[in-house]
């Protein structure tokens, strides 16, 4: 049990044994016994809880709080203080979470970016646990008054959702003061576009360099990543032979999910051509595809201008529009699973963010056979598999919206 021991002068000091074993001291100073023993009481609470592996109840928790700075560093030095649910700020929060947790850094960008714009609504960097529900619901508030789309405040909200649901588990609060932010759903409708293997075509067609021909065919024609995997893509992961025609892709984004280091990608017909011309002038074959691979925002431009040049208007998102069109295709030709384990995502990502209704399919539906039978994705499949020669995607000018 922990015990309080007088000094000379009126000074008093709590020595206890530690979860570890330690004996440890916590030097009070002056104050009245009754204070120290006080005191002392809730540092075997600490310690018991400690030891037992359990959150603490509200009033240790409240008391602790209540505590003042120069006191709470003697709870730190005694071990204590980090189970005891020492309070931080919102961006010290937010740069545990991202020192703790194996992110991506495309994710970590999105937390620094949630942190700027929930300290700007705080008006400062403030201690979570005087962050309240109502300063939750103004937080949201102000993520729409600056005009962002439905998807992204719903990105935002169900992410600050998880760290402040992290910082419970860490004891840190006893209860969320975003808990009850309703998200909504990711997914934006608006921003979704088909792009047509012919207009893809004529893109291409207008592209001098071999080498660019072939990395923008990746994204349409293999739906790769654009720039993360492209960026590590090696000319051993390429097997262009006759009868193998597949392609090894290393994913940064879902390597830190077991088993998701990597995926192995059909090298489909309309991409054999691009890869075949852009391997056959390079000579020597090693190392990196690409090694001089510029930024995303110079793919983007050099893709606009092609746009530009061909009279094709620019869809919502212009690289996820690419690889949303190859997983649509997909799906129309091989089972869901097969099809998300080549994209290199889950089925319910690809059901949630990656699928497109096209005319194509609103033509099966009405000119193919009934889709009442049991039949009805193959017959969707078929028809629109007859409708065009391409071996991927039909081929012929789709509208990019819903019929």
């Amino acid at each position: 049990m922990a015990s309080v021991c007088k000094d000379p002068g009126g000074s008093h000091r709590i020595c206890f044994m530690g979860a570890d074993g330690k004996r440890r001291t916590i030097w009070l100073g002056v104050c009245p016994l009754t204070a120290a023993r006080h005191v002392a009481s809730r540092v075997q609470q600490l310690v018991n809880d400690q030891k037992l592996g359990v959150r603490h109840d509200a009033n240790l928790t409240q008391w602790l709080r209540s505590w003042p700075a120069p006191l709470k560093s003697k709870l730190a030095k005694a071990g204590l203080a980090e189970d005891a649910g020492e309070a931080m700020t919102v961006t010290q929060l937010f740069e545990r979470i991202t020192k703790t947790s194996d992110i991506a850094p495309a994710t970590a960008k999105i937390y620094a970016r949630i942190c700027a714009s929930l300290v700007e609504s705080l008006c400062g960097d403030t201690r979570i646990d005087r962050i309240s529900a109502v300063d939750a619901d103004n937080w949201q508030a102000s993520l729409r008054e600056r005009k962002l789309a439905r998807a992204t405040v719903a990105k935002y909200t169900n992410c600050v959702r998880g760290v402040f649901n992290r910082a419970v588990g860490w004891r840190m609060l006893e209860t969320s003061p975003f808990a009850r932010l309703k998200a909504g759903s990711q997914r934006n409708p608006s921003r979704q576009a088909y792009v047509s293997v012919e207009d893809f075509r004529a893109i291409l067609a207008m592209e001098p360099d071999a080498k660019w021909r072939a990395t923008f065919a990746l994204l349409r024609f293999g739906g790769l990543r654009c720039p993360s995997e492209l960026r590590g893509l090696q000319w051993s992961d390429m097997d262009l032979r006759p009868g193998e025609l597949r392609l090894r892709v290393r994913s940064p984004k879902t390597e830190h999910h077991e088993g998701r280091e990597q995926r192995t990608v059909p090298i489909i017909p309309e991409l054999q051509h691009y890869l075949h011309e852009y391997a056959s002038g390079c000579g020597k074959r090693n190392g990196l595809v690409f090694p001089e691979l510029p930024s995303a925002v110079n793919l983007r431009h050099r893709l606009q201008r092609l746009l530009t040049k061909t009279g094709v208007p620019q869809w919502p998102r212009l690289f996820q529009n690419l690889r949303a069109s190859y997983a649509t295709d997909l799906v129309d030709r091989v089972p869901a699973h097969v099809a998300a384990a080549w994209c290199g995502h889950t089925v319910e990502v690809q059901q949630s963010a990656y699928m497109i209704q096209r005319d194509a399919h609103f033509r099966a539906a009405t000119q193919g056979r009934s889709l009442l039978g049991t039949n009805s994705a193959t017959d969707i499949a078929a028809t629109a598999q007859n409708s065009a020669p391409h071996p991927i995607a039909p081929n012929g000018a789709e509208s990019q919206g819903h019929p």
